[in-house]
């Protein structure tokens, strides 16, 4: 603020206008507007002092034009000013306040040396010091004449400054005035305005698509545009400041750049935004104000059977939701079927019926089935073992970079060209894991179980979810019990099925299996089997197409996977079919789905 002579004030902007603003006139006076003739801006108190200490000893705000200039050494342009008085014992003790400068060296006629003594070096900003004490002494002006009789001339002579006494370097500024006048024409920014940093604003001149720096000087009676920064909403259709005289920018807009919130994005929620109770995309970054509802997807829910309630997150306008996402599992072993229905010799297999159900294709002239498998997450399937035999007998980890096998889940239809666009969806295989100890028919198929990686991930819907699985053995199975399995296998007729089947069978455990069994299969029921069946019934069982698929069972109206179809007795003319079990394996196949969770 400026104050008037009469104590009032104004602003400084005001002063030395044109204008007497002040009752007194003192705004516009002669002796304050000449110290603006050349652009110094008087808000910047130039000749103001402090009157603070004795006057002999003054602290720096005392004199604070005053800077100290230092030669490095000698013949050297390299000299250093300092804001502080900083020159003790012929050493620089202190170079908080030291700038470096250059000063051009000139040769005259007689080839002697000497420094320019004019230069303009200009001071950005100010400091103030409290801990450095300049030392001065006042004394008296005495004009041109007088200071030339009392000096004797010659170079190099020592100056010290004593109460009224003159020395010979001491100019009289005013006949230099002319040359500080265009330094101070060329270096002053007191007239510019500085361009400002401000979050998510950017600024260009007027018809230029140049971005101008934080910091940048512009003239007076400039107008620069300010546009908004990716990830910022303008609030305002126009933005644009003007620079201008004494500095001073002339905005005609509030905030103009609001940082947007980021996209909502979920596996497990249907999302939906509004702005103004417009539709907004909220898989765009949102506008402050905007309002998101989340629901579990279909298919999902919360965990430990919460119950869902509906929440709203808020944009904020500091580009935050209010709230986080929260996240739905989901749910594992639950069939949804529906009204259209395929059928095989006349047994229906409900589409639905299945949905954690796989069909697994090898790629020769064409994609052809070879084997069944159940979704345990979003990127695993656990399928048998020997449906990837070719690389068995040299890796228990098979790596896939070919193409070689494709997972195809919600496909009904066998042929591998007939797919549901709504409801089926194509993975290719990543990699595949095998037990150490499986050896195929020479070990008898012990551990028939394989673990298949997906190099991308399923997203789930009624169509398409993942089967239970019981981590903690929970749950038991007696003989008896009846499990559900589907697969695309021989029919009566001895024709494959050209459609998804389903068919009950009742679990038959390891010892009534082995008893069960032909002399020549007994071999097969290794300790990590199963069967499950019925000795009096033929053609209602698995086959060939089959294996892999998933045996489960009902426990809590949430199916679990029990067993995994491994082979068949040929010469058995029964329904019994031999099943790795999943209970055997669970904790191996439990490593490798908390590894492969955290790369959903």
């Amino acid at each position: 603020m400026f104050y008037c002579s009469n104590g009032l004030r104004i602003d400084w902007s005001l002063a030395c206008d044109g204008n007497m603003d002040c009752l007194d006139g003192s705004d516009e006076s002669k002796d304050l507007c000449s110290r603006y003739e050349y652009g110094t801006n008087i808000s910047m108190d130039c000749g103001t002092v402090d009157s603070k200490g004795s006057k002999q000893e003054h602290f720096l705000e005392a004199i604070p034009w005053i800077v100290d200039i230092y030669a490095m050494k000698k013949e050297s342009n390299e000299y250093y000013y300092s804001a502080a008085k900083n020159f003790l014992g012929f050493r620089i003790s202190d170079s908080q306040f030291l700038f470096k400068i250059d000063i051009p060296l000139q040769t005259d006629h007689d080839n002697n040396r000497y420094y320019i003594d004019i230069a303009g070096t200009q001071l950005n900003g100010t400091q103030h010091v409290h801990t450095h004490t300049v030392f001065e002494r006042f004394f008296s002006h005495i004009d041109n004449n007088s200071c030339i009789v009392r000096n004797t001339p010659g170079y190099g002579s020592q100056t010290l400054i004593y109460f009224k006494y003159c020395i010979r370097l001491q100019f009289d500024i005013n006949y230099y005035v002319p040359i500080i006048r265009g330094i101070l024409n060329k270096h002053s920014t007191a007239n510019s305005c500085v361009i400002p940093t401000v979050e998510g604003v950017v600024h260009s001149y007027e018809g230029s698509h140049s971005i101008l720096s934080p910091g940048a000087l512009i003239d007076p009676n400039t107008t620069v545009i300010e546009s908004c920064k990716v990830g910022y909403h303008k609030a305002h259709l126009n933005g644009f400041r003007v620079c201008q005289i004494y500095g001073i920018w002339k905005t005609y807009s509030e905030k103009l750049c609001l940082k947007m919130c980021p996209p909502l994005l979920s596996d497990s929620l249907d999302i939906k935004c509004s702005y103004n109770d417009s539709y907004a995309n909220c898989s765009n970054p949102s506008i402050p104000d905007t309002i998101a509802t989340t629901k579990c997807k279909s298919a999902y829910a919360l965990p430990n059977g919460q119950k869902e309630t509906t929440i709203e997150l808020h944009c904020q306008s500091n580009g935050m939701w209010n709230n986080e996402l929260y996240i739905c599992e989901p749910e594992c072993g639950k069939t949804f079927v529906n009204n259209q229905v395929l059928i095989a010799n006349g047994k229906k297999a409900n589409i639905g019926t299945a949905p954690w159900n796989v069909a697994i294709y090898e790629q020769n002239s064409n994609y052809d089935l070879i084997c069944g498998g159940s979704i345990i997450s979003r990127n695993l399937v656990v399928s048998a073992a020997h449906c990837f035999s070719k690389s068995v007998t040299e890796n228990i980890t098979i790596i896939v970079n070919d193409g070689l096998y494709k997972i195809a889940a919600g496909k009904y239809d066998r042929n591998f060209r007939n797919i549901d666009s709504e409801i089926t969806k194509l993975m290719n295989v990543d990699k595949i894991y095998l037990k150490e100890s499986y050896f195929g028919a020479s070990g008898y198929y012990a551990e028939d179980i394989a673990v298949v990686v997906l190099q991308n991930s399923f997203s789930f819907s009624n169509s398409i979810t993942p089967i239970c699985m019981d981590w903690n053995g929970k749950y038991n199975v007696s003989n008896g019990d009846e499990g559900k399995v589907v697969g695309w296998g021989v029919m009566e007729n001895h024709t494959v099925s050209p459609v998804l089947l389903e068919t009950g069978l009742p679990y038959i455990d390891i010892r009534s299996c082995w008893s069960m069994c032909t002399y020549g299969f007994k071999s097969f029921v290794t300790t990590d089997k199963f069967c499950a069946g019925s000795s009096n019934v033929s053609g209602h069982g698995v086959d060939n197409g089959d294996s892999g698929a998933g045996l489960c069972f009902l426990h809590s109206n949430f199916y679990y996977l029990t067993g995994v179809v491994s082979l068949k007795d040929p010469d058995a003319n029964n329904s019994i079919s031999l099943y790795t079990s999943v209970k055997y394996h669970i904790q191996w196949i439990r490593r490798l789905y908390i590894e492969y969770k955290k790369y959903k």
